[in-house]
């Protein structure tokens, strides 16, 4: 799958209401949402929920179920598409 793929199927499956989650890594090397300790290196699944684009910049809005003690849980952040593409694990990617 290309990042382009990724954010047209966003689009198509999101939009229809059908669930779409990624397997992701976050660490120094990708990103860390809000809640995530940046110390560590996280992977677990993300579930998208909705996708926009602000100022010409294409976003995907991603839930969050974790944060790290003494971190805010923010339980839904709206993340530009080539931020959050840099997380998604090669090895497994995107399950809809």
């Amino acid at each position: 799958m290309t990042e382009s793929q990724y954010y047209a199927d966003l689009e198509t499956d999101v939009g229809s209401s059908y669930v779409m989650a990624e397997d992701v890594i976050y660490d120094g090397a990708t990103y860390y949402p809000s809640g995530f300790n940046p110390s560590g290196t996280y992977r677990h699944w993300d579930t998208l929920y909705g996708y926009a684009t602000v100022a010409g910049v294409n976003d995907v809005q991603q839930g969050q179920v974790y944060a790290s003690p003494g971190y805010t849980w923010e339980p839904w952040q709206l993340i530009p598409e080539d931020t959050a593409w840099s997380a998604v694990d090669q090895g497994n990617g995107i399950v809809w």
